[in-house]
C-alpha cells in the first residue's frame, strides 16, 4: 500500500500569538480551521488571518465544537469547580450556562449533537476498577441532557474525537493508580454502551 506523505512544515507568512491550550476546529460552513485564542484566526491552508469578532471570553483551559447543523460555535470555559457553555454564530459570544469541569467536546454528526465527556477521576484509580464511571452529556442548543450509558472510562485527563466512518465517540483516557503510575485506556461509545478498546 501506498506510503502517506510525510508532515511538512508550512512557510507562513504571518507570525500569530496564541495561548499554550488553545482550542481548534474546523468550521464547515466556511471551509476553514479556526483557532479560537485571545483573537480569533483562520487558516486557509496558506496563512493566518485575523478574526475580530471571533475573539473568545476565554481560551485558556478550553474546549470547542462547531455544530454545523445550527452554524454555531459551542465553547466550554475550565473553570475549578464548574465550566462555562459560551456559543457564537462567529460575531461575538452569548453565555447559555453551566457545566460540570473537566470537559472533552465533539460534535456527533450521526446525532447531530455536540457531546461533552467529564472525567470524573482526578484522584487514585485502584485496578480493577468498579467504581462509577465518567459522565456523558449531549447539548441541543439549549441545555446539556445526561446520557444514562453506564461503564464508562474515568479520566483525569482526557481527549476525545468522533469517528465518522463508524459512529462512535473515542475517547482517550489518563489517569493513576495509588502508586501514581500512570496509565491510559481507550473507549469508544456508539451511542448506547462503552466499551474498553486499548489499556496501558
Amino acid at each position: 500500500s501506498p506510503r502517506p506523505p510525510p508532515w511538512a512544515r508550512c512557510p507562513v507568512p504571518r507570525s500569530i500569538r496564541a495561548d499554550i491550550v488553545t482550542p481548534m476546529l474546523y468550521e464547515s460552513k466556511r471551509q476553514r480551521v479556526v483557532l479560537l485564542s485571545e483573537h480569533g484566526w483562520d487558516w486557509d491552508g496558506g496563512d493566518w488571518s485575523e478574526r475580530l469578532d471571533l475573539r473568545a471570553p476565554q481560551a485558556t483551559n478550553s474546549a470547542a465544537a462547531y455544530d454545523p447543523i445550527r452554524r454555531r460555535f459551542v465553547l466550554i470555559i475550565h473553570e475549578p469547580t464548574r465550566g462555562d457553555t459560551w456559543e457564537s454564530d462567529g460575531v461575538g459570544w452569548l453565555r447559555i450556562g453551566s457545566v460540570p469541569p473537566s470537559h472533552a467536546l465533539v460534535f456527533d454528526s450521526r446525532r447531530c449533537k455536540a457531546m461533552l465527556y467529564v472525567g470524573n477521576g482526578a484522584g487514585a484509580i485502584s485496578l480493577p476498577d468498579t467504581g462509577p464511571g465518567g459522565d456523558l452529556l449531549e447539548y441541543d442548543g439549549r441545555s446539556w441532557t445526561p446520557q444514562l450509558s453506564l461503564g464508562g472510562p474515568k479520566s483525569e485527563r482526557q481527549d476525545m474525537a468522533y469517528d465518522a466512518a463508524r459512529g462512535q465517540l473515542v475517547v482517550f483516557a489518563v489517569l493513576h493508580d495509588p502508586s501514581f503510575r500512570r496509565f491510559t485506556e481507550t473507549w469508544t461509545w456508539d451511542g448506547a454502551r462503552w466499551d474498553k478498546r486499548v489499556a496501558g
